[in-house]
């Protein structure tokens, strides 16, 4: 609705402007880190148990092959998330280059965190976090 003098036309139509429908599909941070910090934990477990293998040889519990135990310790902690937090949101791309910053803001991190004071647990935090964020921020990226 608009006023305006009788006799003079309107300069302009005035437009509506239309309301953003609100999308649900799209899931919000939390809705993407919680995940990606559950499965983070237990792909940096799993990594770590790969790793362990690889560097000592195997024994109880580890598998035999030193190529694969490799693989595992260094894959497992990346494609994990990725798939995790890229899954949730429908961006796989977001969510692969996501894992692979925060896995290594988290490896940089290991550097500054004293292994002794048991601040090593929020390392997959920081993985989680990075892997979340750009994966929630940056939905476009690869299109």
């Amino acid at each position: 609705m608009s006023l305006h003098l009788l006799g003079h036309r309107e300069a302009y139509r005035p437009q509506e402007i239309p309301e953003s429908p609100t999308d649900d599909s799209t899931p919000s941070f939390a809705r993407v880190f919680v995940p990606t910090l559950a499965m983070t934990y237990l792909a940096d477990l799993v990594g770590l148990w790969a790793a362990l293998c690889w560097a000592y040889g195997g024994g109880g519990g580890c598998i035999d092959d030193e190529t694969i135990n490799l693989a595992l310790g260094v894959t497992v902690p990346v494609v994990v998330p990725a798939l995790t937090a890229g899954g949730i949101t429908d961006r796989m791309l977001p969510g692969f280059v996501g894992s692979a910053l925060g896995t290594m803001a988290a490896w940089m991190s290991l550097r500054a965190i004293d292994p002794e004071s048991g601040q090593v647990f929020i390392v997959p935090a920081i993985d989680a976090a990075v892997t979340a964020l750009v994966t929630f921020a940056f939905p476009d990226l690869g299109n």
